[in-house]
């Protein structure tokens, strides 16, 4: 269900329906109207989110950092685990090599 929470938003969505017609059935319809990246970002997270960032981020570039958490965090966390495996682990699971893990580990040692 679309949960419109500003006007702006609102009104472009109403254009957005007159523009597509009646075939306009579900919020999934939208993909096929909206057109390069707002059309992945339809795709994936739906009209609302779409709509919003272009209202709030239209004409900006966006860059997604490769690194979902902050290194300090990964560091904390691997520097707990005693057992190689684990922290092993812990760096597939966030995107970094075992190698730089087990460096940053060494260095979070030697400061403290």
């Amino acid at each position: 269900m679309l949960v419109i929470s500003d006007e702006k938003e609102r009104i472009l969505i109403q254009d957005l329906i007159e523009l597509a017609g009646e075939k306009m059935n579900n919020p999934d319809d939208f993909r096929g109207i909206v057109g390069g990246d707002y059309g992945e970002i339809v795709k994936v997270f739906g009209i609302e989110v779409a709509v919003r960032m272009y209202i709030h981020f239209r004409g900006c570039s966006l860059g997604f950092p490769k690194h979902f958490y902050r290194p300090e965090y990964v560091v904390s966390i691997a520097s707990t685990c005693s057992n190689r495996r684990d922290r092993e682990h812990i760096a597939m699971t966030c995107g970094y090599t075992s190698q730089w893990i087990e460096r940053m580990v060494r260095e979070s040692f030697k400061s403290e």
